[in-house]
């Protein structure tokens, strides 16, 4: 048997890594997030998110892109809020 050299059988972009954005690089991943506009509600506010020194502004209704570290604040806020209207539900005098 002849030894056969096995090649790397990666994609084409063998030493080609894709450019970062600073914001990338600083904040990792970015992704595309819209938040919902809030039903019977007259003034629809932006959404303020900070992470360690650094904030967001977000506007409701407009596809905007975030790092996944505002996403993953924004999933703990609602889970805190979620928690917080069970709360007062079940302590509710009544």
């Amino acid at each position: 048997m002849a030894n056969t050299k096995k090649e790397d059988t990666a994609p084409e972009t063998k030493g080609q890594e894709e450019e970062l954005t600073e914001e990338e690089k600083l904040w990792g991943k970015m992704v595309k997030i819209r938040l919902p506009i809030v039903p019977g509600q007259s003034k629809q506010e932006a959404l303020f998110v900070g992470v360690n020194t650094r904030t967001w502004v977000i506007p409701r209704g407009v596809e905007t892109e975030v790092p996944e570290c505002v996403v993953e604040v924004i999933g703990h806020m609602e889970e805190a809020m979620i928690e917080a209207a069970q709360y007062q539900e079940a302590h509710a005098k009544g």
